[in-house]
């Protein structure tokens, strides 16, 4: 049986691939610590800062990609889901991404350095 890859190990792919096709990222090391970080909104539900996707990819001329990151069996945590489903509401290009959709992660970066949106 083939292990099940590591988060960290995929993100290293991930940053990899976004660098060969020219995309720049700013990486959420851990939205449950945002020291230095001005957040507004509290609600009832959580707190403005924590659930923020893992990854945002830019290129100028492209829409950001707001990526969480997960191995084949983590789960979105709900606050996660609240980001997510607010970010699609505003028209923001949000996914979550797994080791098994490789060939479309590197795909979505091609494309763009290809000058496809």
């Amino acid at each position: 049986m083939i292990g099940i890859e590591s988060e960290a190990s995929f993100e290293r792919r991930v940053v990899r691939a976004a660098d060969l096709y020219g995309w720049c990222g700013r990486h959420e090391r851990d939205s449950e610590d945002s020291r230095g970080v001005h957040l507004s909104g509290k609600h009832a539900d959580h707190s403005c800062g924590i659930g923020w996707p893992d990854w945002v990819f830019f290129k100028p001329g492209h829409p950001p990609k707001f990526r969480e990151l997960k191995n084949e069996l983590g789960q979105l945590s709900r606050t996660q889901k609240w980001y997510q489903a607010k970010f699609r509401a505003c028209g923001f290009d949000v996914d979550v991404w797994r080791p098994s959709m490789w060939p479309q992660i590197l795909a979505e970066f091609a494309a763009a350095a290809e000058g496809v949106a």
